[in-house]
């Protein structure tokens, strides 16, 4: 016994064992990841349709953070930058409606999204106040 914990210690300070975090701990993953750029489209998606009374839509700018925590699917923990773009909309007669942005505003948002695959179900869990 006493020889496998003297293995384990040595093994841990030449940093052969590495730490691993909690079951359920944000772990930092790229920004450019397939499944990080899903959940941020969505999130700005249901951002932009809970502002519905807003005259403008936000777009993504930058994702300055993304972290993953594994529960009960996948939370996708986001920072972002949007800024403020023209609703498309048409006139009576069918053409695009015209809009100017008075001025650029861009907004840093907190999402976290949830993931779970096996219900195929995506949802924004929680959207902090977006500061600009």
């Amino acid at each position: 016994m006493f020889a496998w914990v003297c293995i384990f210690v040595c093994a841990s300070a030449c940093g052969f064992v590495t730490a691993q975090p909690a079951p359920g701990a944000p772990v930092e993953v790229p920004v450019t990841d397939g499944m990080v750029l899903n959940a941020t489209a969505f999130a700005v998606k249901e951002c932009n349709k809970a502002n519905d009374a807003e005259p403008f839509n936000y777009r993504l700018t930058k994702i300055t953070s993304a972290k993953t925590s594994v529960v009960a699917g996948t939370n996708y923990i986001l920072e972002v930058l949007l800024e403020r773009v023209c609703k498309t909309t048409n006139t009576a007669d069918g053409r695009p409606s015209v809009c100017v942005v008075p001025e650029p505003k861009v907004l840093k948002c907190d999402f976290i999204v949830t993931y779970v695959p096996w219900e195929s179900t995506t949802l924004v869990l929680s959207q902090k106040k977006c500061l600009g």
